[in-house]
Formats: structure tokens, sequence, C-alpha cells
């Protein structure tokens, strides 16, 4: 007697077929397509979000250089000069901004650096301050913090110059501090740079070499930080929550990495100049590959631009902003109210 063994039900399925492997893979590819975007937005808010805490931190040192000092930080003596530790905070300090905050981004070893010590013990010292590169002074959605090239192009042996280290390559950043309802950003007359190549570069006193020019130049800026300036924050008359402080600044994506760009190719530490300082007398703009403009703030993110105010808020600026009213934000002084809502 023989009996038929029946297969289990499991043992007569079959595997997909090519077809249905196709349309899964398919639809796999759908939904890839349509969440790579979302994840890409997420990250890109994610790093708008870090560069308005960059932002933050440096208005708090601002403003907490502006406690202890009683002045916003000076701009500094131009672009062929870098911070001294010898020459205090005010008028006679050659450095920008950015190296008169140091302190207050608790950075007291790089701004004292060299602090009374030989020639050659200040020169390294400096040359090792523009080596450092800061990530607060970078912008994630734009490049990294680290050293970028310094074009030969700029080798001097003005001041205490060290723009070009053994090596040319320097600390840049993406942050610029409001110079003013202008369209200048540095200096702009003959021998504003210094009074010429000196055999002690490592040690300087104060501008001598200025001479009447000074007492034009703060009705020439009407922002908060310009060449040799200390604007108080009571000179700030139309009130901290309607001028701006600091923002991103334009770059042309071309020269990113390059240190070419003709607003991009000097050291963070230097003084007075349109790596670190820009006006609102020109459009705030989107960054764009191949379009120079040397004065203008602006961003790579999209639709908007942060920025911080003398009150310490931080604000993101559409890019379709009303001109007249982003001009009006650069000066300190001009009785205009801004509605920020408008922004």
């Amino acid at each position: 007697m023989f009996f038929r063994i029946s297969k289990p039900a499991y043992a007569t399925s079959k595997g997909f077929t090519l077809v249905e492997l196709l349309v899964v893979i398919t639809i796999i590819g759908i939904l890839m397509g349509m969440l790579l975007p979302a994840v890409g937005a997420a990250r890109e808010s994610a790093r708008k979000v870090q560069c308005a805490n960059n932002l933050n931190q440096l208005g708090k040192a601002v403003l907490q250089h502006e406690e202890a000092q009683g002045f916003y930080p000076t701009g500094g003596w131009g672009w062929h000069w870098v911070g001294n530790p010898d020459s205090g905070f005010g008028a006679n300090q050659p450095g920008g901004w950015f190296y008169n905050i140091l302190p207050g981004l608790e950075m007291n070893g790089l701004h004292d650096a060299g602090h009374y010590g030989d020639v050659n013990a200040h020169k390294q010292a400096m040359i090792k301050m523009a080596r450092t590169p800061q990530p607060v002074m970078h912008c994630p959605s734009r490049r990294r913090s680290e050293l970028y090239p310094a074009p030969t192009t700029l080798i001097s042996h003005y001041g205490n110059d060290v723009n070009n280290t053994p090596d040319s390559t320097v600390a840049r950043g993406d942050y610029a501090i409001n110079a003013g309802d202008t369209d200048r950003a540095e200096n702009n007359f003959p021998g504003a740079n210094g009074p010429g190549p000196t055999s002690d570069p490592g040690v300087v006193t104060s501008p001598v070499w200025m001479g009447s020019e000074i007492s034009n130049w703060p009705g020439t800026w009407t922002g908060i930080s310009f060449i040799c300036s200390t604007v108080r924050q009571q000179d700030v008359t139309d009130g901290a929550s309607n001028t701006l402080m600091l923002g991103e600044k334009y770059i042309d994506m071309a020269s990113y990495g390059t240190g070419v760009g003709a607003a991009d190719n000097e050291n963070i530490y230097v003084g007075f100049d349109n790596d670190l300082f820009r006006g609102t007398a020109t459009i705030l703009a989107q960054d764009r590959d191949g379009l120079v403009q040397t004065t203008n703030f602006g961003g790579v993110h999209n639709a908007s631009a942060n920025f911080v105010f003398c009150d310490g808020s931080v604000h993101a600026i559409s890019y379709s902003v009303d001109p007249a009213i982003f001009k009006s934000l650069g000066n300190r002084s001009d009785g205009a109210a801004v509605d920020l809502s408008k922004l």
C-alpha cells in the first residue's frame, strides 16, 4: 500500500519575478528621490542655525568688548597690519575688530601672544596668529575652518604685515562687521596702510602717519567699526535693535578656496579692509559663481542671510529686502526706525 506525501504549502511558493523586482526597485528609487531633497534641506537648515549661532557668539564678544572698553571694537589701521598686543584697544591698535574681541571669545592667549617680546618673538607670534583658523568665523554652508592660500602678489613689508607666512596660507572668515551705510569698506586714501617699509615690523606705536586725516573719518563711516574707530553705545542713537552689528559677507563662489578673491584675500586678524568690513549701501546678495562684489553683505543660504544686531539679537534678512531699509540698518544715527517684520 502506497501513500502520497503532500508538500507543505510554503514549498510551493515562488520568489519574486524579475518584473516584480524591478517594480520594487523603482518604488524605492522614487522614495529616495523624494527623501533626499528633504534630507538635504534639513542639513542646510541645521547649518544655517549653526551659522546664526556663530554670529550670536561673535555678537556677545563684541558687546563684552564694548562693556569692558567703553566702545565697540576698533577697525584698526589697514590690511597691511595685524593685531598687536602692545597697542591697547583704541585708535593706536592696528588690528581689526576680530582681533580685538579675542578676549571675549576666551582666546586671551592668542590675543596676548608676543606681548612685550623681542622683535623676532613678536613676529613669530603674529605669524602663528595669522595661521590660526577660527571655526566661529566660518559659515558651515560655505567652507570649512582651515588654512587657505595667500597669493604671493600680496607680499608686503609694510607695518607688521604677516599676510604671507612661510607656507603662504592664512586663516580666513565669512563674517564682516558693519562699517555703515556706505559702499566703501576699507581705507580710501594714499598711504593709509602705514608709514612705509620698516626694519622693526614687530613693533608699532601710534598712527602718527595719519596726520589730520583721522578727524575726518568718523563722518565717512556711519557704522560701529571702521578705521581707528571708537564708537560708543550712546553714539548708536537709532537704537541697538535698529542697527546692524555683524553679518555674513558676500563672496564669489569661484574664490571660496583660492585666496584670490578681491575681498577675501587677507587673514582675519588684519585691520580695516573689505575682507572683514562691509557696508549697506550695496544690496544684500546671495553668493554666485564668478560674480565679484567687494562691499556687499550676503551669504550662501537660500532666501536670506544671517545678521546680529547691536542689541545682540540674531535675524535672518531676506535677499529681497527693500534696499532703502537695508541701507538704513547700517547707519547708527540716521533717525530711521526699521520694522523688523519687513526684513
